[in-house]
């Protein structure tokens, strides 16, 4: 007889639909495509809040370094932003660093001097002014008192675009009030030690 009918065709059937060889290796081509997917954005994901983590890291020592200075130069400045560098290596890149010395008298905020660095091929950070100092950041001080602006950035580039995830901008400020004199002051930018 040609075909399988009757009662072997039928038993042939049921065989078919029961047999379980063949099911494991369909089940992995199906299931890993969505393993890696997910293995892959975990990584992206994890990198992207380490990254930004670590960011916020650099702009704490940066700034903790700077509270402790009694006076400082732009030898003093490079040194920091090649901190800044060595500890943001891997995959952010354009790197900038602004850190401004503030006072406060006669009811306004003066800036006494503003330094900023970046990496090459990055445009130059604005000058802090007066006019452009963020006041929401800015802590109550006493008149003729003065804080570090410490504001650092950089771009944050994941090993590969997943679900949306695309280059993004790390900017953290933080401010501190220097440890151990009222005002630093800086050699060259602003030598003097008054909030004029």
């Amino acid at each position: 007889m040609g075909g399988r009918g009757g009662k072997d065709g039928k038993r042939w059937r049921q065989r078919f639909c029961l047999a379980e060889s063949g099911a494991m290796a369909m089940e992995f081509v199906v299931i890993f495509p969505i393993l890696l997917f997910m293995l892959l954005g975990s990584f992206v994901f994890f990198d992207a809040f380490r990254s930004n983590s670590l960011a916020a890291k650099v702009a704490y020592a940066v700034n903790d370094i700077m509270s402790r200075h009694e006076d400082v130069d732009d030898v003093d400045m490079a040194y920091l932003f090649a901190l800044q560098q060595k500890m943001m290596q891997g995959n952010v890149d354009r790197l900038t660093l602004r850190i401004s010395s503030i006072c406060f008298k006669d009811g306004a905020y003066k800036v006494l001097w503003s330094y900023t660095a970046r990496d090459e091929g990055v445009p130059e950070p604005a000058q802090l002014t007066d006019a452009t100092v963020p006041l929401a950041l800015m802590p109550t001080i006493p008149a003729t008192d003065s804080v570090i602006l410490t504001e650092i950035g950089g771009r944050w580039q994941p090993a590969f675009t997943y679900a949306g995830m695309t280059e993004r901008p790390w900017n953290n400020a933080l401010v501190v009030r220097p440890r151990f004199v009222r005002i630093i002051p800086h050699e060259t930018l602003n030598p003097s030690n008054v909030c004029a």
